[in-house]
């Protein structure tokens, strides 16, 4: 079937055409675009204006991966992550400190953090 035809036969009885391949919340929107009297149509764009930015910013705003799930580690691995002393940890308060009870453990995701963060460019 061709193109024409089948827009003719897509047509309702008041002759407006509906897409068949639109989401149903946008053809009730496209609906009342049509119907929209004029003093309001000003208000209708700008609030699609809105709608097609915020749909536009998220294509281009990178997916954030998930978070890593954090482990604690003992004294001995996150020294040996960060390649220092146990000692060292000890002598210092550091961010990715986390107290269990009067142990201190050490957050693995803010050790990378902190690596990361350490390293000059």
């Amino acid at each position: 079937m061709n193109d024409h035809l089948q827009t003719v036969l897509q047509a309702g009885g008041d002759g407006r055409i509906s897409n068949p391949t639109m989401n149903a919340e946008l053809q009730i929107v496209l609906d009342q675009a049509r119907t929209t009297p004029l003093a309001e149509i000003p208000r209708l764009l700008g609030d699609l204006m809105e709608i097609s930015a915020t749909a536009q910013a998220r294509l281009c705003t990178p997916a954030l991966a998930p978070a890593a799930p954090d482990q604690l580690l003992d004294v001995r691995a996150a020294a040996s992550r960060l390649g220092c002393s146990v000692d060292s940890l000890y002598k210092r308060d550091w961010p990715f400190v986390v107290r269990v009870g009067r142990r201190r453990m050490y957050s693995q995701n803010k050790i990378e953090e902190f690596i990361r963060k350490s390293r000059p460019l």
